[in-house]
């Protein structure tokens, strides 16, 4: 099965140090979406994005496709014990991406709309698959803080799951919920 529409041009690695911490997705010119746990405040001048690529280089700088950090906003009702509730982020680039037939923004969907049920739904990232595990090198499907999108729309981002993925049912915060949240920070 091959990527639909805008699911992996959307695609971002969020970095601390160059190395690959979690995913996250463009969903404006210079904003990123990402879960809360994703995000280090007090190392957001360390942070990168990754952009416009399926090949990451662990731990290792990158040249081109790559934007600091300018700000980072973690939902204030995030609880990071006892189920990471409200695990939603976004992140402020400082300066806008370049957009083109490899870098997109996907779609947001209403507050409060429903998420399509028996749709093709997918996942894509470089997480870890298994526990303990390392970094993919190369795109695949799942990863902590990644969209989960049905026809180029966001309607969750990975919170958590045991490892290895599809084993036991994963968790996702609900985009649509936090849709006002969201608009309120960015305007989007």
């Amino acid at each position: 099965m091959g990527f639909r529409i805008n699911e992996d041009k959307a695609k971002v690695s969020l970095r601390y140090n160059d190395c690959h911490e979690c995913g996250a997705s463009i969903i404006g010119d210079r904003w990123v979406l990402t879960a809360a746990h994703c995000v280090f405040i007090d190392f957001v001048n360390v942070s990168t994005v990754l952009y416009g690529t399926r090949d990451i280089q662990n731990c290792q700088a990158v040249r081109g496709h790559t934007m600091k950090v300018k700000k980072a906003y973690v939902n204030t009702e995030y609880q990071p014990y006892g189920g990471y509730f409200n695990d939603i982020a976004v992140v402020e680039m400082e300066e806008p991406f370049e957009f083109n037939e490899n870098v997109k923004a996907v779609e947001l969907p209403k507050q409060g709309a429903i998420s399509p049920i028996l749709e093709d739904a997918l996942l894509v990232g470089w997480g870890y698959p298994y526990v303990n595990g390392t970094v993919a090198t190369t795109l695949q499907k799942g990863d902590s803080g990644g969209a989960l999108t049905v026809d180029g729309v966001q309607y969750g981002i990975v919170s958590w799951s045991d490892k290895p993925c599809a084993t036991t049912p994963g968790v996702l915060t609900r985009v649509a919920s936090f849709r006002n949240w969201i608009g309120n920070i960015t305007g989007i």
